[in-house]
Formats: structure tokens, sequence, C-alpha cells
């Protein structure tokens, strides 16, 4: 399962640069990982272990406050806990963008 999922991922990267495009690849975490924080799940071990570049929302998320990171079921972000991801997301692709092209942003705000 995690070579599959490492050779998916790959396949992704290549064809997505192959097509012009800037592949930014990120690590939401699940729940389960926001509550323990050093498991983590079979995402982050692809991740890890197929040497591609990706931005890991984890520290992001646990600087947020952790009652208002998910809904009360706590099975999904809620809209504070998307918020925060937005705000990292946007900080993730404003660096792509600035590697790629210089002077450029995505949401800066004047």
């Amino acid at each position: 399962l995690m070579s599959l999922n490492i050779s998916i991922l790959r396949a992704f990267v290549q064809s997505a640069a192959k097509s012009g495009v800037i592949p930014i690849v990120l690590h939401l975490p699940q729940p389960s990982e926001l509550e323990t924080p050093t498991k983590t799940q079979i995402g982050g071990r692809v991740l890890e272990k197929s040497g591609i570049e990706y931005t890991d929302l984890m520290p992001c998320m646990l600087k947020s406050n952790p009652a208002n990171r998910l809904v009360p079921s706590g099975n999904h972000y809620s809209p504070q806990g998307n918020a925060t991801i937005a705000n990292c997301l946007r900080n993730a692709v404003n660096e792509s963008l600035a590697i790629q092209k210089p002077g450029q942003s995505f949401g800066a705000q004047d």
C-alpha cells in the first residue's frame, strides 16, 4: 500500500510539472493526528518516504485553538480550522509562486 501510494504521488507530481503546473503537495493532518501529533497516519508517512517536497500543515494547525479546530463530531475541520488552513495554504502557495515567478503572489494583502 505504501509503495503504491508513493508511485501515484510521484506520477502526479511528474505529470503536473510536465504540463507546466506548479505542483503543491500538502499534508493535511487527520483529526486523530491533531489529538496525538506524534502519531503520523499513512498519508504523512507516504509523503515522508516519497522524497517529494511537501508542506506539512500540522505545525500550523497545532498553533490554532484546539477547541476550534474541528466540528463537534471531531470528524471534519470546523470553519475556524478551515480558515487556519487557508492562511497557511496562502503562505505555501506564495512561496511556491515566488520560486517560479519572482514578484508575483497569490492572495497578497496590500
